[in-house]
Formats: structure tokens, C-alpha cells, sequence
């Protein structure tokens, strides 16, 4: 009798186990397609993030976010609110199960799990939730259908805090996204450091310790205020792309230096900010409002450097492409020669005093190597005071006229002194130096083509 009881005791709870997994297990009709967690994001004073050893920290201060577990880097704007929305509008499609034993499979437990947690401003856990795998793709079958996933099938395994226990069910709910989910600060980092739009920028100022002082204007083309020497619109708004392309790795270690490069940019409908640019070894760090962090270096870097005086200046001596040159003319000694560009190829007119008009066709390749060597020249220094140009260029400068898509240059050309020639464009009381060896090698590919 006693055997018969104890197989019967047994039996029971068997059946029992049995019930209790059915009911967690099942779906139940008042369950699935209902809302996983009920906050209110108002309350939310910080976010936590954890995976395995990996550990950040979201706090509210004022109207934005801060990554407090790493310096107070200021959040990237509305980043962890977007968060919040998306974790309240995770609802259970089905219930996956309650076996411990699943949870390392599901990637919901403590060593793999994306465990989220919502506290208030006095510390209390509001919600606590933790992300698994993804479901609903079969890796065998991707190559199969064409490796195209249907999103409606996917989802993501979740366990969800209920009162003091984080309960062993687990559930899959309305999602497919995890990288938001994960621990890594750098994601979370505001981007870009500054405010505003690189198309909205007015005015950056530069101040180098012991250098002197640049005011870039933007507005209506950009120029160097006080300062006629003239720029060269890609570089500046490849610097202004640097800025703003400049990425969080962390805290700096400390504020910045005496010397540190000085920056005050103005974006319209933004105050204006001062910025702080400095490096340690090969470590480059930017400081700003309410910031200090070490930035990618490659890129702070190059900012460096095309923050420089030469390296916003134009350095072209003609500002057109070779391939938009329609003519060129050049006037030396007497005697003209003109490049003229025609269907198929160009056309060489050379005329002077006691000189007969002589046309020389010469095909497409030929013509444009001239001019490509004419483009490539560039200027070695700039001459900003007006007696000494029109010294350097003599009382009988030679003539250089280019015509082209970009419009009608004419350059005057003083004598060879030094090893480097004087030019003026016309209208302009600026001159710059140009290596007259190189000048001489692009006047005798002229002459080639006679």
C-alpha cells in the first residue's frame, strides 16, 4: 500500500510540473500583444546598461543626457529618450518558457544578457528588463530564401522584473534592433561635439598662441577678415567638416593646456562657442561648454592642420579645371601663343610683331597635358603690399590670359628673380611668387606643340 502511495505522490506531482509548464508556456488571450513594461518616462532619471563585465550609465541633467559612468560626456541628443520610447513599446508576442536551462540558449542570462534598468531620481528601480537573442531567422535557410529576412517574424527573447524577483519566464517581444542595447559609451557620446550645422556656419576664429590671429568669414563667400589674400572655398569647408566630424573616445584627462589651439565659432541660430584643441603624444583631446574628451586623432589632426593659414589659402595660380580651359594666351617677348580648344582636339595660333599667323592642330591628349600643367601651378608665397608688386613685375610684365568654364583670368607676369617670378591677377593689388622653373616648363609645352 505504501508503494502504490508514493507512485501515486509521484505521479502527481509529475502531472503538476507538467500543468505549471503549459500555463507558463501558453499564450494566454489577455497576455500576448500586451505591453512588457509600464513606466513613465518622466520619471526616468538615469538609464543603466549592463552585459556581462561591461557597464554604462545614462543620466537626466537639465533638458539633456550625460554618459555619467564615463566623465559626463554629454549624451547624443535624443538618443536615450528614443530608448525609452522603444522600450515602452516592446510588447510579449508569445511566451518562449520557463526553463532555467534555456536562458544560456536564449542569451538571457547574467553572463550574455542585455540587462537594462530604469531608476528614478532617489535610486529606485522603476523597471528592469533583461534582452536576449534574436528569433524568428534560421541560419540554414538564409542562403536558401536569398538571405532576405521578413521582420514581422523577428523578435527578441526578454525576461522582465516582477516586483523583487526577476522571473525565470521568458517571453519574445516586437523587436530585431540590439546594437542600442549594448554597453559601448562611444555610441552614446554627442555627435557632433559642436552645435548647429557646418552649412549655417558664419564666422570661426583661430588664435594660435605666439601666431597670429585668423577670422574666417563665410558669409556670402568665405575670406579671411582684414586679410586679402584669398582663400579656397573646398579646404575651408573641409576644415569646418573636420570640426564637426570630431567623435568622443572619452573623458580628457584633465583641462586644457596654456597652449591649446583657441577656436570661437558662431552658427547661425546657436550662441556662439568657445572650443579648445590640444594633443598629448598621439593623443588629441577638444574641450567645450559643459566637456572635455579625447577625440579620434586621425581627424583632429587633420583639422590642425587645415586650420592653418596655408592651409585655407588658395594655392592655384589659375582657379579652373585643365579639362574647362577654352583658351589660353600667353604674350612673351613680343610674340603671341594661343591654345585654342576645338571639337576633337585643339588648335595652336601663334602671331607677333614681323611673324607670320601660323595654325597647328594637335589632338585632344596634347593640348591637355599643356593645360594640365598650367593648372598644377601653384603659388609659394603671397606679396600683400602694393609698392613691392609693382617692383617685382617690372615696367613690361609678360601677359597670361585663360579663358574657361570658370570664366576670363588674366595674370601679369614679372621677370625671373631668384629663381621665382612675381604674378598679379588683373584688378587685383595682390601679388603672389610662382617657381619660375616651373613656369618655364609649362610655357615650353606650349612652345612643344608648335
Amino acid at each position: 500500500m505504501s508503494r502504490r502511495v508514493h507512485l501515486l505522490s509521484a505521479l502527481i506531482l509529475v502531472l503538476c510540473g507538467a500543468r505549471l509548464v503549459v500555463h507558463l508556456t501558453r499564450p494566454r488571450a489577455d497576455e500576448v500583444g500586451q505591453v512588457l513594461l509600464r513606466f513613465d518616462p518622466s520619471k526616468v532619471a538615469a538609464i543603466e546598461l549592463q552585459r556581462g563585465a561591461d557597464q554604462l550609465r545614462l543620466e537626466r541633467r537639465g533638458e539633456g543626457w550625460v554618459v555619467a559612468s564615463h566623465g559626463g560626456i554629454p549624451a547624443r541628443a535624443g538618443l536615450p529618450d528614443a530608448l525609452l520610447t522603444r522600450l515602452r513599446g516592446w510588447r510579449i508576442e508569445r511566451v518562449a518558457g520557463a526553463d532555467p536551462a534555456k536562458h544560456a540558449e536564449w542569451k538571457v542570462d547574467p553572463e550574455h544578457a542585455r540587462q537594462i534598468r530604469l531608476r528614478d531620481g532617489a535610486g529606485g528601480l522603476l523597471a528592469e528588463v533583461w534582452a536576449g537573442r534574436l528569433t524568428g531567422v534560421a541560419r540554414d535557410l538564409l542562403r536558401e530564401q536569398g538571405f532576405r529576412v521578413d521582420t514581422n517574424k523577428l523578435g527578441l527573447f526578454a525576461r522582465v522584473r516582477e516586483g523583487e524577483v526577476l522571473t525565470p519566464r521568458t517571453v519574445v517581444v516586437n523587436d530585431f534592433v540590439t546594437q542600442e542595447l549594448e554597453p559601448v559609451a562611444r555610441s552614446w557620446f554627442l555627435r557632433p561635439l559642436v552645435r548647429g550645422e557646418r552649412e549655417r556656419v558664419e564666422r570661426l576664429v583661430v588664435r594660435r598662441p605666439g601666431g597670429r590671429e585668423l577670422t574666417l568669414l563665410l558669409r556670402p563667400q568665405p575670406r579671411l577678415a582684414g586679410d586679402p589674400r584669398p582663400v579656397d572655398g573646398p579646404r575651408v569647408y573641409g576644415a569646418l567638416s573636420s570640426l564637426f566630424l570630431l567623435e568622443a573616445l572619452g573623458p580628457a584627462p584633465g583641462a586644457p593646456p596654456p597652449g591649446a589651439l583657441q577656436l570661437e565659432l558662431s552658427v547661425t541660430g546657436e550662441a556662439p562657442q568657445a572650443l579648445r584643441l590640444w594633443s598629448t603624444g598621439e593623443r588629441w583631446f577638444l574641450a567645450g561648454e559643459g566637456f572635455a574628451v579625447e577625440v579620434v586623432a586621425a581627424e583632429a589632426r587633420r583639422l590642425d592642420e587645415r586650420l592653418r593659414a596655408e592651409g585655407l589659402l588658395r594655392r592655384e595660380v589659375v582657379r579652373q579645371v585643365a579639362g574647362g580651359l577654352r583658351r589660353v594666351h600667353w604674350l612673351r617677348e613680343g610674340v603671341e601663343r594661343s591654345l585654342i580648344r576645338r571639337r576633337g582636339g585643339y588648335d595652336l595660333v601663334t602671331t607677333g610683331t614681323a611673324r607670320p599667323l601660323t595654325c597647328t592642330p594637335r589632338a585632344k591628349a596634347e593640348g591637355l597635358q599643356a593645360c594640365e600643367a598650367l593648372c598644377a601651378l601653384e603659388v609659394s608665397g603671397w606679396i600683400e603690399d602694393a609698392a613691392e608688386v609693382r617692383a617685382a613685375l617690372g615696367d613690361d610684365p609678360e601677359r597670361l590670359v585663360v579663358v574657361g568654364n570658370g570664366g576670363r583670368e588674366v595674370l601679369e607676369l614679372g621677370p625671373a628673380s631668384g629663381g621665382r617670378r612675381a604674378l598679379r591677377h588683373e584688378g587685383s593689388e595682390l601679388g603672389a611668387w610662382v617657381d619660375a622653373g616651373a613656369l618655364e616648363r609649362v610655357y615650353a609645352a606650349l612652345r612643344a606643340l608648335e
